[in-house]
């Protein structure tokens, strides 16, 4: 796979960049300040093609404050141009994802679409067509920021488990994991089946002890079948009598309530005789009273009437009033308000004769003031170029400062290469591993401590041009810190000269108002004086007064008219109880008669009712004697019925109980076939999981992948050490009691001292050995996916490396450019920029990070 165009919108640090084109690239480095987006240009390779990236929901991509991105990506496999195009969007709580796979088509001069129905096939059509996923591309063609050394770094055995996961031999574990599952089932079922056979056999051990308790309930059920039956007869010849006895028993029992109804119907009517008797005594009363109820009720009527008219006048006169009030207050208002908007007046001339008075002595403070100010611009340009030059020294001493530790990092790691020398038995060279001779090691010590003396020298310059730089750094900061004292000052005139503007606009606008007022005041107060406000409501309150005096209500008659109708007021309810005892006084006697009938009626179905009852009671003495002996007969059939009913519960739990025995005896048989089965798969599932184990296939996949692991590292190394170092993978070692071997992945190092292990060589050295062993892994691992490794990308900081260093990796870098279409190097360090013959760079801006191709 070989990136040619990627075109990317509100993805991490890029809001819509111009489309980065590879085209034409072979060679190049990434470049920009931390955190404009570097690695983000490779996590949208790997968002596009597979959907992962750093970050581990797609929320987390989008570019702040928006709510939806796309990456088009273009690449180049196997002779044909594809392109991707990723979206997601997130909208109103709303998330949905796009994937399209478009291959281009010469013919139209277009692409045309090649994805599947669903993202998840569109996928894996991806991953068939380049032959790898996401996880084996960032372990081969992505050495990722700082997982350069996470094989080098890690423990032997976590070293033989990362090269594991980088060969693919998870696999084999799951595989192991299925043996083992499957071989757990298998030995449980054998237990089950087991279990089973069992108890069928000890079931079959009790089928004689089943027999003889079937012949025993065969023989009881039929004995206790036969008594039940002889109770039944006996028991039908007296069923009657119950019968008859409870027939007798609802009889009575309905005499008695017909008799109980009767005795309430006749307490009813001789009540409702006393009430009728009561209400004629009443009525007689009323219509004796005659006369002088009639004459109260016409004097009521009279007086309601002159009332009702005296009630017309008094609402009139209330609302002439009311409405004279209200005149009387809105004048009153009007009147008020002048008088306020008078008042106000004079107050507003005063305040405006005070500020007014402040102009002549505001135009001098304001003069004072920006002369002040124009003094302060000279100190503000001459603190600018102190400030430049405080710049530049700081650049300097960090700069030196960084130096400085490298230089002593090479002087430790040249003293210590300097003592192995002198003290080792018997130095060897790196590349042929054969020993050197006293010349060629005193030669070797020689250089060495040239080197050492030379880095010494420029160690001792920088730290003398350190201390002159701190001189001049604190002349600077009390030349700085006397002019900033000066210009404390600057917000404070600002502020006096703001607010003496504003005061000053105050006080003329102020003079303006004041002969607008002056004359308004005088126009208002000849108004007031002369009562010239509000003619509508005087000529109200006057038409007002005239209606009020025409109606001529008198309040004392109305109240003597009043006291007269709640005096007279009883009469209506007299008059209203007469006309009801005139019309009703004849149909209380015709009822009384009524009464007197039904009474009679009463009183004979009463005794007929009683007799009824007596003979009823004299039947149910008889009946119930007879009733007993039944009750027994009875009690005796549900007692025998129930014992017919244990003894067959009985036979038939004996009867299934040995059919179950039969059932079991062929189950048994199909149970002994299945176990025979289990125990075969019990074997094979045994061996199964000994081969998928980490000492079965796995293992044999490691010791073949180690010499071309190790050949490759080689030859990547001895192209950044001119020979000098060499690379050996032990996975096997002695243990220290002697007895035996022990797995293990062991890194050892050859170079003139001899054979060290990794863990001793310094910083820089480490990082070229991190480096050779790193794309060793991704160029086997691409070989193992069966995919050409066409692109290197390396994400990995240089800032451990000395100058030399720097340049034998640049240098190993155009070495193996050839074994790839692209190798793309992300730095930030500026003097490797100018290293690669192309260079993308990236800058950050307001509208998101900008990409440009050099």
């Amino acid at each position: 796979m070989q990136p040619v165009r990627l075109e990317l919108k509100n993805f991490l640090a890029y809001q819509e960049p111009a489309p980065v084109l590879f085209d034409g690239l072979h060679l190049a480095c990434l470049t920009g300040p931390n955190g404009a987006g570097k690695s983000a240009l490779l996590d949208a390779m790997t968002w596009a093609l597979w959907g992962k990236a750093r970050a581990n929901e797609n929320h987390q991509l989008i570019h702040i404050g928006q709510e939806d991105m796309h990456v088009i990506f273009d690449f180049r496999h196997d002779g044909a141009l594809y392109r991707v195009t990723r979206a997601y969007t997130r909208r109103r709580r709303n998330q949905a994802s796009t994937l399209d796979l478009a291959i281009w088509d010469p013919q139209q001069q277009c692409f045309a679409s090649i994805s599947e129905p669903t993202i998840r096939d569109t996928e894996q059509k991806i991953n068939d067509l380049l032959r790898l996923d996401y996880d084996t591309f960032v372990n081969s063609a992505f050495v990722r920021q700082g997982h350069a050394d996470s094989f080098t770094a890690s423990t032997p055995a976590q070293r033989k488990a990362l090269l594991a996961e980088i060969l693919g031999l998870a696999r084999w574990q799951k595989l192991e994991e299925q043996a083992k599952a499957q071989l757990l089932d298998v030995e449980n079922e054998l237990q089950d089946l087991q279990r089973d056979i069992k108890r069928y056999e000890d079931a079959e051990a009790r089928e004689p002890e089943q027999r003889r308790a079937l012949a025993e309930a065969e023989q009881v059920t039929e004995q206790a079948q036969k008594a039940r039956e002889e109770a039944e007869a006996r028991y039908a010849a007296v069923a009657e009598i119950s019968a008859q006895l409870q027939a007798a028993r609802r009889q009575r029992d309905d005499a008695q309530r017909r008799l109980t109804e009767i005795q309430q119907e006749m307490a009813d009517l001789e009540r409702e005789r006393a009430d009728a008797e009561g209400r004629l005594r009443d009525y007689e009363k009323l219509i004796a009273h005659r006369e002088q109820i009639e004459a109260g009720e016409g004097q009521l009527q009279a007086a309601r009437a002159r009332q009702e008219a005296l009630d017309d006048l008094a609402a009139q006169y209330s609302d002439l009033e009311r409405g004279l009030a209200a005149l009387n207050a809105q004048l009153e208002r009007e009147s008020a308000r002048l008088e306020q908007e008078a008042a106000s007046l004079e107050k507003a001339i005063r305040d405006s004769e005070r500020e007014a008075a402040q102009i002549e002595a505001l135009d001098a403070e304001l003069k004072r003031t920006r002369a002040e100010l124009d003094g302060l611009d000279a100190q503000r340009a001459r603190r600018e170029r102190l400030q430049e030059a405080q710049r530049n020294l700081e650049s300097e001493a960090i700069s030196l400062g960084e130096r400085n530790k490298s230089l002593d990092a090479e002087i430790k790691e040249l003293r210590q290469r300097l003592k192995m020398l002198q003290s080792a038995q018997e130095a060897r060279c790196p590349v042929c591993n054969g020993p050197l001779n006293e010349d060629q090691r005193a030669d070797l010590s020689e250089k060495v401590t040239a080197q050492g003396v030379e880095r010494r020298q420029s160690l001792e310059a920088n730290q003398a041009r350190l201390k002159e730089i701190d001189a001049e750094k604190a002349r600077l900061a009390a030349e700085l810190s006397s002019i900033d004292k000066m210009l404390r000052d600057e917000g404070r005139l600002k502020s006096i000269e703001g607010r003496a503007l504003a005061t000053l606009d105050k006080a003329h606008a102020a003079l303006r108002k004041l002969e607008q007022d002056d004359a308004a005041l005088a126009v208002l107060r000849q108004q007031i004086e002369a009562k010239d406000f509000a003619a509508d409501v005087r000529r109200e309150i006057a038409l007002r007064g005239e209606h009020i005096a025409a109606l001529d209500y008198d309040r004392d008659e109305h109240k003597a008219v009043r006291d007269a109708v709640r005096r007279l007021r009883s009469f209506d309810e007299q008059a209203r109880q007469l006309h009801v005892a005139l019309q009703s006084f004849h149909d209380v006697q015709g009822a009384l008669e009524n009464i007197a009938a039904r009474a009679g009626r009463y009183a004979e179905q009463r005794a007929a009712e009683e007799v009824r009852l007596a003979e009823l009671d004299r039947l149910m003495v008889e009946l119930t004697a007879h009733a007993k002996e039944a009750e027994r007969i009875q009690a005796e059939v549900r007692r025998l019925r129930d014992v017919e009913r244990r003894t067959h519960e009985r036979l038939i739990k004996v009867q299934q109980e040995l059919k179950a025995i039969e059932d079991g005896r062929r189950h048994k048989e199909e149970l002994m076939v299945r176990r025979e089965r289990a125990s075969e798969d019990k074997t094979l599932y045994t061996r199964l999981r000994d081969a998928f184990g980490k000492n079965g296939v796995p293992a044999m996949i490691i010791e073949a992948a180690i010499p071309e692991l190790e050949a490759q590292t080689n030859e990547l190394l001895a192209r950044m050490t001119d020979g000098r170092m060499h690379v050996r993978l032990d996975t096997q070692r002695a243990k220290r009691s002697g007895d035996g071997m022990i797995e293990t992945l062991d890194i050892l190092i050859s170079d003139e001292l001899g054979t060290r292990d990794y863990d001793l060589f310094s910083g820089g050295e480490g990082f070229r050995i991190n480096f050779a062993l790193r794309i060793a892994l991704s160029q086997f691992l691409a070989r193992r996916a069966g995919a050409r490794l066409q692109t290197l990308v390396i994400d990995e900081g240089f800032g451990s490396q000395d100058s030399a260093g720097r340049e034998r990796l640049v240098e190993a870098i155009n070495a193996i450019r050839d074994d790839f279409d692209l190798v793309l190097v992300v730095t930030h360090i500026d003097e490797l920029r100018d290293a690669f013959p192309a260079r993308i760079e990236i800058e950050k801006g307001d509208k998101g990070s900008m990409v440009t191709v050099r």
